[in-house]
């Protein structure tokens, strides 16, 4: 799950858009940093961090909702226990109240957070016997077979609104994305997305079902 916390935060707006209220987002943002970087105080960092979201959220505020979700993600992974199942049910159930195209995005991200998931874990998942029927939410019950058909799903699902993500100037995202040395091959949030569901396309390990015999 750690994996997963850089590229989930290069995607989530760490500042108002020109169209939001005018909430100093960076001012609350410094409180929670305070708290949790500096004072090592994460009980408290987490509930300044939902406060932002119930703010966010009341304004409307997608960019600074996804960015406490994200948050509650990095805090919850270090301070509880079940953590990795807590965080996926915590993205899932903001994807379903989602609209595009943060519905998009959430998909990615939960995508990632599943992959992040199997990098950590791909040996104890490729020695899971294969399951049988409906799943269950619970990963625990999921071998490396299950958690790959999620991911790809996930991925697939955040690129389905081609058109409207096309409509989406990566500008408008400047102040989270990680600019490197192609930036300009991405001038569209569907680039983006598209760019980052193609890794873990195009990776081989997709194709592994079991750990080699020796």
């Amino acid at each position: 799950m750690k994996n997963i916390i850089l590229f989930v935060l290069s995607l989530t707006l760490l500042s108002c858009s020109a169209q939001q209220k005018m909430t100093d987002y960076n001012s609350l943002w410094k409180k929670v940093e305070d708290l949790a970087d500096k004072k090592g105080l994460p009980a408290s960092a987490l509930a300044e961090v939902k406060k932002i979201y119930s703010l966010a959220k009341k304004e409307k505020n997608d960019a600074q909702l996804i960015r406490a979700l994200l948050y509650q993600v990095r805090l919850t992974e270090t301070n509880t226990e079940d953590a990795d199942q807590k965080n996926f049910d915590l993205i899932r159930r903001e994807l379903s109240e989602a609209k595009e195209p943060a519905r998009s995005l959430l998909h990615s991200v939960l995508a990632s957070a599943y992959y992040g998931y199997f990098q950590e874990n791909r040996w104890k998942l490729y020695d899971r016997t294969m399951t049988t029927g409906p799943k269950t939410e619970d990963i625990e019950t999921w071998n490396a077979d299950d958690l790959h058909a999620v991911i790809s799903e996930h991925y697939l699902k955040s690129l389905k609104e081609k058109d409207l993500l096309l409509k989406q100037p990566l500008s408008q995202y400047e102040p989270v994305i990680n600019k490197g040395n192609v930036r300009q091959l991405r001038p569209t949030l569907y680039d983006l997305l598209a760019h980052t569901a193609l890794r873990y396309f195009t990776n081989p390990e997709r194709d592994i079902r079991q750990t080699a015999k020796t």
